[in-house]
């Protein structure tokens, strides 16, 4: 029939209940005609009301609310440990550049161990061993 697109599209409107009465009129007046149509509209309806009726009640674990609980809590700290982590490396390394700016001043000059001018080895003769390193006795002599 000559209508049958038109009420395709406007089917949806009355069936939501946001058609215009000029729409309503013209889509009661179509299905008193065309009986094709009207076995689509109440197939439709029929469809629509099944799903407005349904009753869809999830069911969940026992232990979901503790599952979800612990991943929100594991997600918080990882947030925290993100946002801090890079603050943390940036105080160490200022911490550490500063330790070792201050070793650099606080230390006094390094001789160097090649310039030997002035230093001379004091080794005089009074200092001898208090224990010689080897001493012969006539006891240690083998006897024959």
């Amino acid at each position: 029939m000559k209508g049958c697109k038109k009420y395709r599209e406007l089917k949806f409107l009355v069936a939501e209940g946001t058609a215009s009465s000029r729409q309503i009129a013209f889509v009661e007046n179509h299905e008193s005609r065309c009986d094709d149509c009207r076995a689509e509209m109440s197939t439709f309806v029929g469809a629509l009301n099944l799903l407005r009726n349904a009753q869809f009640e999830p069911t969940t674990s026992p232990t979901f609310e503790s599952r979800l609980l612990r991943r929100w809590h594991v997600e918080v700290r990882n947030r925290r440990v993100t946002f801090w982590l890079p603050v943390m490396a940036g105080a160490f390394a200022a911490a550490f550049a500063l330790l070792a700016v201050l070793q650099i001043l606080l230390a006094g000059p390094v001789a160097d161990p090649l310039d030997l001018e002035g230093h001379e080895a004091n080794m005089s003769s009074s200092s001898q061993p208090s224990i010689p390193a080897f001493q012969e006795t006539s006891d240690s002599l083998p006897t024959q």
